[in-house]
């Protein structure tokens, strides 16, 4: 059996970035960030694509469409498993610096308790159940050999990359997540 390699890919720029921790589902790659999304993936050496799978999020699904494009691949699949943490919703486009107090009591608490949520946001145990399907999904998709490119989110990428190194317990998945130094459009390969 030929298996294949997974690109973990996190989608180009988007400006709210530089200025929020959770950015809406609706924000928007910037024209800048297209443009060196585009120069960047012509430095990535991958045959075509066999599958592109892309988080729902505009973002996303627009760094994957940029990716079929460049690579001549076929059209991205959307899945709300690659989806990055939902946060809570009061938390979006919110600056660190104005992060009320109970946020931040909630986050200092959600390790110890994993099944904990603070309004409407995933908790850590659903985020970590998702990303071990994100990465089995991604994988099983592999095994018939070939690329397969997943643009995703920071967070989802830095899940399945500690559970491929071996994070096993929820809390463990979603900390080690939390201190991934993804850049946009960084990348991680996995071999299925």
């Amino acid at each position: 059996m030929n298996h294949g390699n997974i690109l973990w890919l996190r989608h180009a720029e988007v400006s709210e970035n530089r200025i929020y921790n959770h950015v809406s589902d609706k924000a928007l790659v910037t024209k800048a960030g297209l443009e060196a999304a585009r120069e960047q993936l012509r430095s990535i050496e991958i045959d075509r694509p066999r599958l592109i799978f892309s988080s729902p999020l505009q973002r996303a699904v627009q760094t994957a469409d940029l990716v079929s494009n460049v690579f001549s691949g076929p059209l991205p699949q959307t899945n709300a498993v690659f989806s990055e943490w939902r946060p809570p919703r009061l938390m979006v486009d919110v600056p660190p610096i104005e992060e009320p107090w109970f946020y931040d009591a909630w986050r200092s608490h959600r390790l110890a308790y994993p099944n904990s949520t603070f309004d409407h946001s995933e908790s850590v145990a659903a985020f970590a159940r998702r990303a071990q399907l994100a990465l089995s999904l991604a994988s099983s998709a592999a095994v018939d050999g070939g690329t397969i490119v997943v643009v995703s989110h920071k967070v989802l990428i830095g899940a399945v990359a500690a559970i491929h190194g071996g994070a096993r317990g929820a809390s463990e998945i979603f900390e080690s997540a939390k201190c991934t130094s993804l850049s946009n459009l960084d990348w991680l390969w996995l071999s299925s």
